[in-house]
């Protein structure tokens, strides 16, 4: 049996010298080849420990769009700067620090929900993969079970290679095949339309369908773990927002105008924790004093001066009119 001929891993390393196309592996960041990040990224390992620093009891429920309230703080900071003077005038003890510090704030919520979007869709493209999971099994049992009669094959190996429909299943069946392939392939090479490349390509889907059901299985502890973060990232930036937005209502109270300069998180909504400081005051129309004076309202009426009524409540004493 030439070694040559034998149907590698697809994990196996790709010799530089030839142009055999093998699974290729994540690359590890190194001194020369850094992780890749990005200015969100930095920003929550800049706010990690604040974060995690949360406590418990004090987490505020995700009520908002987060790319929404992202993009919401880093319009109004550069609008809460130019209040430095306000912030001079009026309220020399505010420290305008706190303004730049939502930038990294809302940076790593925006990162968290990164993390959190990608836990929740973890496993998502199991039934496409399943589908050409599928194809590839069925394409190998052919080639086996033409083999076997040809004898070249044992019929018992391959009637050992029962088929399902379980994502498990049907990987380790391609696998198996796999395996009955590469013990026997210098019997095999020559007699089918079987190539090399043809068995490692269903290797490899195999070997994914395998990676993808092992994130699928851990996703709710990771999808759980990720949304505690988003959640402690949000709590994070939503309190030191309405921090500033506390100064910046104070330093344009006169003017009127702080929704200009630091928008609500919550604007549009009617939410019970903000109604106080969101909702506008209702305006009361002053009475008129040439319209005629309302009716005093007439006292309740004895309910048994009511005709009956059927089904008729048993505590219902008095009807108004």
């Amino acid at each position: 049996m030439n070694p040559n001929d034998n149907v590698q891993s697809p994990n196996a390393q790709t010799n530089p010298s030839t142009d055999e196309t093998t699974m290729t592996t994540p690359i590890q960041p190194t001194e020369s080849s850094p992780a890749i990040e990005n200015r969100y990224i930095t920003a929550f390992h800049r706010r990690e420990a604040d974060i995690q620093a949360v406590p418990a009891d004090s987490l505020l429920i995700v009520n908002v769009d987060i790319p929404t309230t992202v993009t919401t703080v880093l319009g109004a900071v550069p609008q809460i700067g130019k209040l430095a003077a306000d912030f001079k005038e009026r309220m020399s003890c505010f420290d305008l620090a706190k303004v730049d510090g939502l930038v990294d704030d809302a940076l790593a919520l925006g990162s968290a929900q990164t993390r959190w979007k990608i836990a929740t869709e973890m496993g998502a493209s199991l039934p496409e993969m399943m589908t050409e999971a599928l194809k590839q099994r069925d394409r190998l049992y052919l080639h086996a079970q033409a083999l076997a009669d040809l004898g070249v094959l044992s019929q018992a190996s391959v009637d050992e290679i029962k088929k399902t429909g379980t994502y498990r299943g049907v990987a380790f069946e391609i696998l198996s095949l796999v395996q009955l392939f590469s013990e026997s392939w210098d019997k095999v090479a020559g007699k089918s339309g079987l190539t090399r490349e043809s068995v490692l390509e269903a290797s490899d889907v195999a070997d994914r369908l395998v990676a993808t059901i092992a994130e699928r299985d851990a996703r709710p502890k990771v999808t759980a773990a990720a949304a505690i973060v988003r959640q402690k990232a949000f709590t994070l930036l939503a309190q030191r927002y309405e921090e500033v937005r506390a100064a910046v209502g104070f330093v344009r109270w006169r003017e009127g105008d702080a929704d200009e300069y630091a928008p609500s998180l919550y604007a549009g909504r009617n939410n019970g924790n903000h109604k106080a400081s969101d909702a506008a005051a209702p305006v009361v129309a002053a009475p008129d004093p040439t319209a005629p004076a309302k009716a005093t309202q007439p006292e309740p009426v004895p309910a048994d001066a009511l005709p009956a009524l059927p089904n008729a409540r048993p505590f219902l004493t008095a009807v108004n009119a």
